[in-house]
């Protein structure tokens, strides 16, 4: 069914935008020139797109990270992620979303507080609340 979605009738972006992605994100991406490709995998080689994949691949990738991911899991799998862009935006974000802040970093680095690289998550400056931990994810 996901496998027919992504293959079949409409545009790129229509598929992207199917996939979660949002479309000011698209577009900046194509406007610095880059081009979308889909890679695919054996079943048996890729973790499901559950939350349970997600923590499994954390662990298994992100070891630093990992405890702060993991102690917030039911909260993760529990609220909408438009009340943790609420709660991060009113809280850690100063007055900016997930979006506007990962858009400011370059090549996954920022200087930026609020961007929250695996280094900066997994330190102990970081309290790893909800938003962050989403914020990182």
């Amino acid at each position: 069914e996901g496998l027919s979605m992504l293959l079949g009738a409409g545009t790129v972006e229509e598929r992207l935008l199917r996939l979660g992605f949002e479309k000011r994100w698209i577009e900046r991406r194509r406007a610095a020139g880059e081009a979308f490709r889909l890679a695919l995998f054996p079943a048996e080689a890729a973790e499901p797109a559950t939350w349970d994949g997600i923590f499994n691949v954390v662990r298994e990738t992100f070891p630093e990270a990992a405890p702060k991911v993991l102690a917030r899991a039911g909260e993760l799998r529990a609220l909408p992620f438009a009340e943790l862009q609420a709660r991060a935006t009113a809280g850690y974000l100063r007055g900016a979303s997930y979006f506007e802040v990962n858009e400011a970093a370059m090549a996954g680095a920022s200087e930026d507080s609020r961007y929250l690289s695996t280094a900066r998550l997994a330190s102990e400056q970081c309290e790893g609340r909800v938003e962050e931990v989403r914020g990182w994810l």
